[in-house]
């Protein structure tokens, strides 16, 4: 693996063998705290945009219930869903920011 300034926090990977390029947004200390502040045990949230096939559906609100080491904001879906919005990747909105 190999850090490319030039795409400043952006993670390029290739692997030659399987003609493979995986390209991941890294986050430091500070943005994570950030996020943690932003988005509080509690907060609901509406689903934008995700791109995975067992993605919730586009509209689906849910209750964030953490923040983990990586960005990822770990949420409850109100469908039952528990799939993380992945930071750099999927887009949510806040409907109700938590008091806690």
């Amino acid at each position: 693996m190999k850090l490319n300034k030039k795409y400043g926090s952006l993670l390029m990977v290739k692997l030659k063998k399987y003609k493979v390029k995986v390209i991941m947004k890294t986050i430091d200390r500070s943005e994570i705290e950030g996020l943690k502040k932003e988005y509080p045990l509690g907060t609901r949230i509406v689903l934008v945009k995700m791109d995975d096939v067992q993605a919730p559906p586009i509209g689906t609100k849910g209750t964030v219930v953490g923040v983990d080491d990586i960005g990822s904001l770990l949420v409850h879906w109100d469908n039952g869903s528990t799939l993380n919005v992945l930071y750099g990747e999927d887009i949510c909105k806040i409907i109700k920011k938590s008091d806690k």
